[in-house]
């Protein structure tokens, strides 16, 4: 129901769809799904995985009138431990061995296939949302690392972006890549002021070995975290143009 309900952007009551099996398309064919609406006006829109829990009826499938290119499979393994089929499973094997893994490459192999394209779906939503009940958080490392400019969507959308996620390859400013003085001069430009921040472990550091070659534990992990949490903080703390 849950999925149903936010793809369409209707309650239960409107989908008809209150158990796992429930079927939107036979109770209220009408019903036009926000992918659906993307493609209609234009957009490319790609399912990879699952979506929706089983529509029933061969017709509805995997609501083939949602999207532009045909339903992308997945098919993997649930679990990988002989004795596992648990929830908090996690094998050492590579990512593909699990079925979300692969999922998780081929919507990248998919957003490759698409990354020329001029449409950018963000700016889709950022348009055609109601800012009464609407407001987006802009991650300025994603979008730098996209090959867009923080900036320069803050000066496009200043009364729509309303939060900015800080982010960096680790250490907040310590790569030189994002321009954070540019970003948070225009945000305060925009009469914005609210951002939260965000240190994500990388893999080179999930990887580092001690001298002896061993792994690094969770707690030395962790060291390295509120090392960088610590440095990430004075930085944002005397930089001048965050207010």
């Amino acid at each position: 129901p849950t999925r149903s309900s936010l793809l369409t952007g209707l309650n239960p009551d409107h989908t008809g769809v209150w158990w796992l099996m429930g079927s939107f398309p036979h109770n209220n064919p009408d019903i036009v799904t926000m992918p659906q609406a993307l493609k209609d006006n234009g957009y490319e829109t790609v399912v990879v995985g699952k979506v929706y829990h089983p529509l029933r009826g061969k017709d509805v499938k995997n609501d083939p009138e949602s999207w532009s290119m045909p339903y992308v499979k997945t098919p993997g393994a649930t679990y990988a431990l002989a004795n596992g089929r648990v929830a908090t499973e996690c094998a050492d094997v590579p990512d593909i061995a699990y079925q979300d893994g692969v999922i998780a490459e081929q919507a990248v192999k998919t957003l490759e296939k698409l990354k020329d394209s001029d449409k950018l779906m963000w700016e889709y939503f950022v348009e055609n949302t109601d800012p009464r009940y609407v407001c987006f958080e802009l991650d300025v490392y994603w979008c730098t690392n996209g090959g867009q400019d923080p900036v320069a969507y803050l000066k496009k959308y200043p009364k729509r972006i309303k939060l900015l996620h800080i982010k960096d390859d680790f250490v907040i400013g310590a790569s030189g890549t994002i321009n954070f003085e540019g970003i948070f001069n225009q945000f305060h430009k925009n009469k914005m002021k609210n951002f939260f921040v965000e240190i994500e472990t990388p893999q080179w550091l999930r990887d580092k070995t001690n001298s002896d070659g061993s792994k690094y534990t969770e707690d030395q992990i962790m060291d390295e975290m509120f090392k960088a949490s610590a440095e990430s903080a004075e930085y944002l703390q005397n930089a001048a143009f965050v207010k």
